[in-house]
């Protein structure tokens, strides 16, 4: 068995992007014995199996499906690895140079359920250097521990033991945008053993055209009823799965986080007053609206109560325009 299966997810990528992913798995000085490179391909207009050519002595598994989106390919390339853990990397998106011994190293001696890795927002197309920090690790004796005392927000740079999805049926769900969401939150809400390190591992490429960013009003409104729809799935399984009361507790913490979070894309775009008079009936409902009160930190109690005025929203807007930490 390998120890760690790359899994790549590919639809409709210039080849240069997927050969800077590639390159950046194979600068990892580990053994190549340890790892597999998974890479699937949904159904992009032109095939880029021809990229193989360049990697001919490279553990490549490739694998075309039609196009089915990225929550589906995700699945495909989870259930094709032989890896005890999965590591997913976007296509656009690349790892650090030489990232990954000491977490590797880490994985050998603690055996987590999850580590969670560092990243880093790029916006340059060659690869950058970056200098590492101090390495450090804390361990959590659950990933509700950790959802409890962080904020979770769905993201690649983890890296999770296969059999942990396997045995609880996880997937991502299909379909739907932000499926990173709920399928993180449901392996945290699982996990016996989280560890925590600061290593920037994962190299996150802001490119205007990708999903996240398309920003046509066909793709806003897309963007919202699918984040919408995750939360209430979340919020779904905490109602009908018998879960512990640690469990509740983490999983109430993540859907409460996801209300804000949708709150703060509303209040991205140029018609926020019209997308909250539209949202808001729904997000009442799933008592999202007004946000809970919850003992956290000083930024989510000035939310709370900014984003119940629409006096209030116009300082959130701004305050998110012109700092660079945002609520």
């Amino acid at each position: 068995m390998k120890l760690i299966s790359f899994l790549i997810t590919v639809y409709n990528l210039d080849m240069w992007l997927l050969e800077r992913c590639i390159d950046s798995l194979l600068m990892q000085d580990i053994d190549e014995t340890d790892f597999e490179i998974v890479m699937i391909d949904d159904g992009s207009d032109v095939s880029v199996e021809s990229i193989l050519q360049k990697y001919p002595n490279t553990a490549i598994r490739f694998y075309r499906q039609t196009n089915q989106g990225l929550g589906a390919a995700r699945n495909k390339a989870l259930s094709l690895a032989y890896g005890k853990y999965c590591f997913f990397v976007d296509g656009d998106d690349y790892l650090f140079a030489n990232s990954l011994p000491s977490v590797v190293d880490c994985l050998r001696q603690d055996d987590p359920d999850i580590l969670k890795t560092d990243f880093r927002n790029c916006y340059q197309k060659e690869p950058i250097q970056i200098t590492f920090p101090a390495l450090k690790y804390r361990k959590y004796l659950s990933g509700c521990d950790y959802i409890k005392s962080h904020y979770l927000t769905g993201g690649n740079w983890i890296i999770f033991r296969k059999e942990l999805a396997e045995k609880h049926q996880l997937s991502y769900p299909e379909k739907v945008l932000h499926e990173d969401e709920e399928f993180i939150a449901k392996l945290f809400l699982f996990a016996e053993t989280v560890i925590v390190s600061n290593r920037p591992v994962y190299a996150y490429y802001y490119r205007s055209e990708s999903i996240v960013h398309h920003s046509s009003i066909k793709q806003e409104v897309k963007r919202l009823n699918d984040f919408l729809e995750i939360t209430n799935r979340l919020l779904s399984f905490s109602k009908q799965y018998p879960l512990s009361n640690s469990q509740q507790e983490a999983i109430q913490r993540k859907i409460d986080f996801l209300g804000i979070d949708f709150l703060r894309k509303i209040m991205r775009t140029k018609t926020s007053e019209e997308y909250l008079k539209y949202y808001r009936p729904q997000l009442k409902q799933m008592n999202l609206y007004p946000p809970a009160y919850r003992s956290e930190g000083i930024k989510y109690h000035i939310f709370r109560i900014f984003v119940q005025s629409v006096s209030g929203r116009r300082i959130l807007q701004l305050l998110d325009r012109y700092r660079t930490k945002k609520f």
